[in-house]
């Protein structure tokens, strides 16, 4: 990925909040320098659920990790979760939403850079 013309290595898990992965998830995230959770813009019930879920994942570290939220498949229908939803659920655990759709290419690099910007910030906060 690049940013600002600086080249940064991603890696990238794909979990959909599985409970069957939720040691490798943990593992993965106390060594992780910042998350993208995905949420499904046509799940409400998953929603509902994510406050939960993103704390307890969270509470694997013993530091602040920089996050963000992305609410994916907005090009599909119907739409359970509005962009309100996500910027509400955002402020309320002191975040970023970003409503994207990868099929139709809608906000998706914007997960993207403002993690990268939050890491590296972190990262000279730090220091």
């Amino acid at each position: 990925f690049f940013l600002d013309g600086r080249q940064v290595l991603l890696h990238i898990l794909v979990s959909a909040q599985q409970d069957d992965y939720e040691e490798f998830i943990q593992q993965y995230i106390r060594a992780a320098d910042g998350i993208i959770f995905c949420i499904p813009t046509t799940n409400r019930m998953e929603f509902d659920n994510f406050g939960v879920y993103c704390q307890t994942m969270l509470s694997k570290r013993p530091d602040k990790i920089p996050f963000v939220i992305a609410g994916t498949k907005t090009d599909l229908t119907p739409q359970q979760i509005t962009q309100q939803d996500g910027e509400e659920l955002a402020e309320a655990l002191s975040s970023a939403y970003f409503h994207t759709s990868a099929k139709r290419n809608i906000n998706t690099p914007g997960p993207f850079e403002t993690l990268v910007r939050l890491v590296l910030a972190n990262r000279h906060k730090d220091k």
